[in-house]
């Protein structure tokens, strides 16, 4: 690869990657994803764009995760639990099973 391509790629392919949304999460609009309810997701639809406290107030019969957008989280996938995330308002801006 020649230096001058090497450059223009290194900065072409940042720019590219906002250009798209970027991958920070902070460019969506509150949506509950659209996969099988199986944590009963849909129930909690209310509760998009509303402090997270809100889910942390309330009582569950299965398994919970309620985190921020940029958290480190497990990869497991439990299609019973609910999944709140959070933006960097402290707003919740995704609601989704698994």
């Amino acid at each position: 690869m020649t230096r001058p391509l090497a450059i223009a790629l290194a900065v072409c392919m940042p720019v590219m990657a906002f250009a798209n949304g970027g991958s920070d999460g902070m460019t969506e609009r509150p949506s509950r994803d659209q996969g099988p309810d199986t944590c009963g997701a849909a129930q909690y639809e209310y509760l998009l764009g509303q402090p997270y406290q809100e889910a942390e107030a309330l009582e569950f019969e299965g398994p919970v995760r309620i985190h921020a957008f940029n958290a480190m989280i497990t990869m497991d996938h439990l299609p019973n639990r609910i999944n709140f995330v959070y933006g960097p308002d402290g707003m919740i801006m995704r609601i989704s099973c698994g």
